[in-house]
């Protein structure tokens, strides 16, 4: 919601039923699918090499490291078209987990596959100090997978410093993931020192960037340098985000890992089927063709249904307060994701199917409860929380009078607040009952005065 007044006016005098999605207290834990441990075709073999290979146990980042690979592997080569959309293979993924528990592995399962496909050149820089950094990295590699560690740290420079150049790569990463299929273009600059030559080599534009990710990080690291505004801004919500439950333990001995034959005659298969189709790999660097898979009836009806879910999802967390933008992105995602699994099922695939579709469906709907589960949990307790309780106090105060939107702008404490933050937290105490917004003046001589005020409800839970 844009202002004050769209939130009144979506309101009126009703109150926003509590969030459907959240677990109540007392609820058994969230038990992951035995399906969503492992991917269908031949990506499996990449879940199977990072287990194998795991010093600590980490199932869940196993198949998100393999996604990972699917996604730079397919990346501005293959697309899909799916409900009147492209869907693009690049992806972000970010793994949570405590300290001493094999994150680690993700970076090294990705550069040893990628090494023993023969497409180590996919691997871009591990970190990016400004928005130009990202723009020249893409520019002399318009695909591949960018492996960060400490991803924490790297929020916390920025918050800390107010690092510009910080601020403009997160910016620049944010715009690429949502540019796949168009152009993103680099900042001017001044060229009057530069000879000829060098204003020939200049890259001013970039058409279908494909960068994926993977970041890592500890809880605390990550959510102590998450800001509300990022998450609000849709920067988290860019990320298919795991966070592991798994326990510190004793590394594990094993045998040198060795990649399945299976996915190095993938890998093959798919350049191949490219350049059989569309040209020289090496050449796709200005305006690449891409082959295309369109989805079947049954795959396009499981993701539009999972749109819609994700919809009324996004209503529903709008309606409790929680960020909206943390799942905005999650169906799309679904679509990305679905055509990868199709092509690790079939490199010589020309439909996304059901298969593919469901498991896409399944794995996205799984993060999504997760990520909102994680945040809402980190929310509580947190300066938000505190800033919850103050404004509530503040319309407390405010007796039956109550306060009206304009009257927002200019008292204080309401006035400190950006007007994203203040509607969110509005939202939230409309969602939870402690406020409403009506007429406060019926009855009484003059014009209507429609107001929030405090209901008899207790406390922010």
């Amino acid at each position: 919601m844009g202002n004050l007044d769209e939130v009144a006016e979506y309101f009126g005098e009703a109150k926003a039923k509590p969030l459907s999605v959240y677990k109540k207290k007392g609820e058994a834990k969230r038990v992951i699918d035995d399906r969503l441990r492992g991917i269908p075709g031949e990506l499996g073999h990449a879940v199977d090499y990072f287990n194998s290979s795991a010093i600590n146990p980490q199932p869940m980042f196993a198949v998100q490291t393999a996604l990972a690979i699917g996604s730079v592997v397919c990346s501005r080569i293959f697309r899909g078209f799916i409900n009147g959309r492209y869907s693009f293979t690049s992806l972000y993924f970010l793994n949570i987990a405590k300290s001493a528990c094999g994150k680690e592995n993700c970076i090294s399962t990705i550069e040893n596959v990628l090494s023993e496909v023969g497409m180590d050149d996919l691997i871009a820089p591990s970190g990016f100090h400004s928005g130009s950094a990202v723009f020249s990295s893409l520019a002399s590699k318009p695909r591949g997978i960018a492996a960060i560690d400490e991803f924490g740290r790297h929020l916390e420079a920025g918050r800390k410093s107010g690092n510009s150049n910080l601020e403009a790569a997160n910016t620049m990463l944010m715009e690429i993931i949502g540019r796949c299929g168009g152009t993103v273009r680099d900042k001017g600059r001044a060229t009057q020192s530069m000879t000829s030559a060098e204003k020939d080599k200049m890259i001013d534009k970039i058409t279908h960037p494909a960068l994926s990710m993977m970041c890592l990080t500890t809880p605390s690291t990550f959510y102590e340098n998450m800001t509300f505004e990022q998450i609000k801004d849709g920067f988290l919500g860019r990320f298919i985000c795991w966070r592991s439950d798994e326990p510190r333990q004793r590394r594990r001995d094993m045998e040198e890992p060795l990649l399945s034959d299976g996915m190095i005659v993938w890998a093959d298969q798919l350049r191949n089927r490219y350049i059989a189709s569309c040209g020289n790999l090496g050449e796709i660097a200005e305006c690449p063709s891409q082959i295309t898979l369109k989805a079947t009836s049954e795959a396009s009806d499981l993701l539009y249904d999972f749109e819609i879910e994700c919809v009324n999802k996004m209503d529903e967390l709008d309606s409790h307060g929680v960020p909206s933008e943390l799942i905005g992105r999650t169906a799309e995602f679904a679509s990305r994701i679905a055509v990868i699994v199709q092509l690790s099922i079939d490199a010589g695939s020309s439909k996304v199917g059901k298969v593919a579709a469901q498991w896409a469906v399944d794995y996205m709907r799984m993060i999504g409860e997760r990520t909102v589960d994680d945040v809402k949990k980190q929310i509580h307790g947190s300066s938000y929380e505190k800033n919850k309780v103050e404004i509530l106090n503040a319309v407390r105060n405010l007796a039956d009078r109550g306060v009206t939107t304009s009257e927002m702008q200019r008292k204080k404490p309401f006035s400190h607040f950006k007007q994203q933050e203040l509607n969110t937290i509005i939202n939230a105490l409309i969602g939870s009952g402690l406020v409403a917004y009506a007429e406060v003046n019926k009855g009484h001589a003059g014009r209507p005065r429609m107001a929030f005020y405090a209901t008899n409800g207790d406390n922010v839970e």
